[in-house]
């Protein structure tokens, strides 16, 4: 599923996760921040951004004392930060102006100069975010901000670029408001390369209403109490009365034609020969998948369907914030669970609940077979990562390290007693599903936990000298990079000189922390796709989903290429690439496929949260998928599509967490179906017009080769 963002070079997603990654108080004190304005690469040094922010330790709410309101510049290869907190006083209206030029920045409140830096800045090519509080840094406050008009403007030799954001005039209730509701706005706009920046924002404080005051805020179906639209249920007879609905919805929309089983195309004029699992080949100097019946192929899918016991939020703590939770025992028993994400306490699903209402007893058969039933008249292939095996339905099963310890970050492959540890839990996990040609392939860990960090090196290095890992580096390092000049080595990892003994906590320069990072991820690498090819030679390997932008460097991308049959990656972006991505896809000249990407509705009347990819409502989202997946299509590398997800996560978040915070992790509506378990028609009929035409996209990419 999707993780915390880091360290990003394409998406605003990744980009607003580095600036969380970078500054030290993310991983000590619970943190609010709010980005007025926003066009950055934190970790890249690029951009500017305006924001709240304010931190607050232990568990209570973040004072209105200690909020700043800081400028961030950056040049290309440092930040530049100008902080204001002027004793604010809740309900006097505030005029905050921020001015960037080649020479300096400064902030202006309410017409007095509260700071000033120096230095130019560099731009990055990204979206423009407004009013955008990360998923990261959404801790409670004494205090709310309310946003009344944001203008942003470049200005260079009398030429205007400009862009404004009126909130002023939005009206939500406080128990609907305290989500966030509706609350970025995402903007395709660049400023000048040079000349001044302007940033008008318009705003007053308020003391916050207390939460308790104005609880319950969830309803018994999951829904926010205080939202209002139309269909939103209100009872469990109109719950029931939903599925006839559906089921004359589906009868109107017939299967994909030309279709076999596993979602291959048979009307595209060739074929191969049948070998029981799926594969690749170029044809035509097109990538295509090879279902078991050997038909080419396409695949588009959906992340976690059925998944049935996905997104619990826990309740430990903040049980007034929910109008009716049933008893831990009887009909709803199943909706409850003491563990999620690895944190014990108490957590309640209420997709579960109302499946419970919906389907009756046989609940889990019905709501599954109703998933498969979806996914084939919605025109997807199958189900995607982080979905539970139905019957008849192609699946991408996600492999873990069960039982298996790690050194910092990952297993020490190098001590042979882990490898045999990691070979026999990868072994339990495949031998199962040996046979199983629905399985489209493996893949281990995911996204940015699978990624060799330069900090994790370091922290290798300074292990007891007799870890393996750590004997491994220091030879390599010896052999590749000093050529077996041990003084040398010892010399600039921080010895005395003339001593060619390396210090129990070496300091090596930072091109050398680099160079056996990336020996370490290709060894380790290697390592799982040889095992798994060992014990599985059939079925494909899709590597550990790399997210695009959020890695240690672009040299990533290359270092997991050579150990995976199909580069499997994920990328929450408006398009399918850009130019910096096209240069790695075609750099490798490896398949492709996309695991995760998603444009969730913000939706002002329901209150969750606001995904940067988002889209306006459901309609814009079937848009924006079927713009994506045709951009995808056209590329000849790429041979499918995952959309995330299944289902939309909790208002209240799906954790971990225990306390009265109002969300604990994500709370996004990623779904195809909501959390009465009804599917999002505007969506999902847009969705299968796109899903029908994929394999004659394809077949029109451009020509990769010319191979034949």
């Amino acid at each position: 599923m999707v993780s915390t963002r880091l360290v990003s070079l394409f998406t605003a997603i990744a980009t607003i996760t580095a600036f969380a990654s970078v500054l030290p108080s993310n991983a000590q004190v619970p943190e609010n921040r709010l980005l007025l304005a926003s066009q950055m690469d934190f970790g890249r040094n690029l951009g500017f951004y305006l924001d709240f922010e304010n931190a607050q330790p232990g568990v209570n709410a973040c004072k209105l004392s200690t909020l700043k309101l800081i400028l961030g510049v950056a040049d290309g290869t440092h930040w530049q930060f100008t902080a204001a907190n002027p004793g604010w006083q809740p309900g006097l209206p505030y005029h905050a102006v921020a001015t960037i030029t080649p020479n300096g920045a400064k902030l202006v409140l309410n017409g007095s100069l509260v700071g000033t830096s120096t230095g130019g800045y560099k731009l990055v090519k990204a979206p423009l975010i407004f009013n955008h509080v990360p998923s990261w840094a959404h801790a409670p406050t004494d205090y709310s901000v309310n946003v009344n008009l944001i203008t942003v403007q470049s200005v260079v030799n009398h030429h205007i670029r400009q862009v404004k954001i009126d909130l002023g005039s939005r009206h939500i209730p406080a128990g609907l408001r305290v989500f966030s509701p509706d609350a970025t706005v995402t903007k395709q706009w660049q400023a000048f390369t040079e000349g001044t920046i302007t940033i008008n924002v318009t705003f007053t404080i308020t003391r916050a209403e207390s939460l308790k005051n104005i609880s319950p805020l969830i309803d018994k179906f999951g829904q926010n109490i205080y939202a209002s639209w139309p269909g939103k249920v209100k009872t469990t007879q109109q719950l029931l009365a939903s599925q006839k609905y559906e089921d004359r919805k589906l009868a109107r929309m017939p299967i994909v034609p030309h279709r076999d089983k596993f979602g291959g195309t048979t009307n595209l004029g060739w074929h191969l020969a049948p070998t029981g699992y799926f594969r690749t080949v170029e044809h035509a100097g097109r990538w295509w998948l090879i279902t078991p019946l050997g038909n080419p192929c396409y695949y588009v899918g959906v992340c976690s369907a059925p998944q049935l016991w996905f997104d619990s939020t826990p309740v430990v703590g903040r049980q007034w914030m929910f109008q009716d939770l049933p008893p831990r025992v009887g009909k709803y028993a199943q909706a409850w669970s003491g563990q999620q994400w690895g944190s014990t306490g108490s957590f309640y699903n209420f997709n579960i609940a109302n499946m419970i209402r919906k389907y009756g007893t046989n609940w889990q058969q019905r709501a599954s077979a109703q998933a498969a039933s979806r996914l084939k008249h919605w025109g997807f292939c199958g189900a995607g990562k982080w979905s539970s095996a139905v019957p008849g339905v192609p699946w991408f099963p996600v492999l873990g390290y069960a039982g298996v310890p790690t050194l910092v970050r990952h297993p020490d492959v190098w001590n042979p007693s882990v490898r045999a540890a990691l070979v026999a839990s990868l072994k339990n996990q495949i031998t199962p599903m040996l046979h199983d040609p629905y399985v489209v392939g493996w893949s281990i860990g995911n996204e940015f936990d699978e990624i060799f960090t330069t900090a994790e090196i370091t922290q290798i290095l300074a292990k007891p000298e007799d870890t393996p890992a750590r004997k491994a580096l220091l030879s390599w390092a010896l052999d590749h990079i000093y050529h077996g000049n041990a003084q040398a080595m010892a010399n600039a990892w921080g010895a005395p000189q003339g001593s060619s003994t390396i210090p129990e906590t070496p300091v090596p320069p930072a091109s050398d922390v680099e160079k056996m990072r990336r020996y370490c991820a290709s060894y380790y690498y290697k390592f799982l796709y040889t095992t798994v090819k060992s014990i599985d030679p059939n079925h494909l390997y899709f590597g550990f989903w790399l997210a695009v932008g959020w890695w240690q460097n672009p040299s990533d991308w290359s270092l997991i290429a050579p150990w995976c049959d199909v580069i499997g990656y994920d990328f929450y972006n408006r398009h399918f690439a850009n130019a910096e991505f096209n240069q790695l896809i075609t750099q490798t000249k490896k398949p492709i496929l996309c695991g995760e990407f998603s444009f969730p509705p913000i939706w002002a009347n329901r209150g969750f949260g606001a995904y940067p990819t988002n889209a306006k409502d459901e309609a814009d989202a079937g848009r924006l998928y079927a713009r994506y997946v045709k951009e995808a299509c056209a590329n000849p590398y790429s041979v499918g599509d995952l959309w995330f997800e299944y289902r939309d996560e909790p208002l209240t978040g799906r954790g971990p967490g225990s306390g009265d915070d109002i969300i604990y992790g994500e709370h996004y509506a990623f779904g195809v179906v909501d959390v009465t378990d009804r599917p999002k028609w505007a969506l999902v009929e847009r969705m299968r017009v796109a899903n029908g035409a994929t394999a004659r996209w394809h077949s029109k990419a451009r020509i990769v080769t010319g191979r034949r």
